[in-house]
């Protein structure tokens, strides 16, 4: 399927769309771990369903397509939603977030499971993979919480690790906070390193001083 001219977001675009949606959904602060399921299914006129084998017959953990006009159907297999606490499960249904809320326009030309997979497989497909992650990102480590819960984490590391390299402490940081937002420690040493949070940044500064706490 050629998905026409797909639509390009800036990252702090992104970061906007996704702060917007969760300031439209509670009230300051985000409740942690961030409940995306919720953001999905209040979207308007969007249903999540599973469905079994979605993997083994189309290679992908989750699609999404239109079922009428303005409406979507997201479709997540079913041996990652019977994980629903997962990693990878709540990355997948933010992924699938993103794109409802990034790409409706594209969306509305794909009408069943075959044409989101050949959407996907199509050159341009890549942006809008790209961006779907970085929404999900946005969504699941929002930044100020992200910053919040790092200064609240360092100094029982500091405590722990001593003035180790920075290294082990964006190790033993990273971990600490994938547990709490139910993300993988992979995915948060990333959001950790780059902008809107760089915390890395400031984990190296408040090493370099010894300091027992974050800027």
């Amino acid at each position: 399927m050629d998905p026409g001219e797909v639509p390009t977001y800036s990252v702090s675009a992104i970061e906007k769309r996704a702060a917007d949606l969760l300031t439209r959904s509670w009230p300051a602060p985000v409740p942690i771990p961030v409940d995306v399921e919720y953001l999905l299914e209040t979207q308007p006129g969007v249903l999540l369903d599973i469905l079994p084998g979605l993997r083994d017959r189309a290679g992908v953990d989750g699609v999404v397509y239109r079922r009428d006009h303005g409406a979507f159907l997201v479709i997540i297999d079913q041996q990652i939603a019977d994980r629903p606490n997962s990693h990878r499960y709540r990355f997948t249904v933010g992924e699938e977030l993103g794109h409802v809320v990034l790409h409706r326009a594209v969306l509305e030309r794909v009408e069943d499971i075959a044409t989101a997979v050949a959407l996907m497989n199509h050159e341009s497909y890549w942006e809008m993979d790209r961006n779907a992650r970085r929404f999900a990102a946005a969504t699941l480590m929002p930044p100020d919480e992200v910053v919040a819960a790092a200064r609240r984490h360092f100094p029982g590391i500091i405590d722990y690790l001593g003035y180790a390299g920075p290294g082990s402490v964006m190790a033993a940081l990273s971990m600490a906070l994938g547990q709490e937002f139910r993300v993988s420690a992979e995915a948060m040493r990333y959001r950790l390193r780059n902008w809107p949070v760089r915390i890395e940044d400031r984990v190296g500064r408040a090493l370099g001083r010894r300091h027992t706490h974050l800027e």
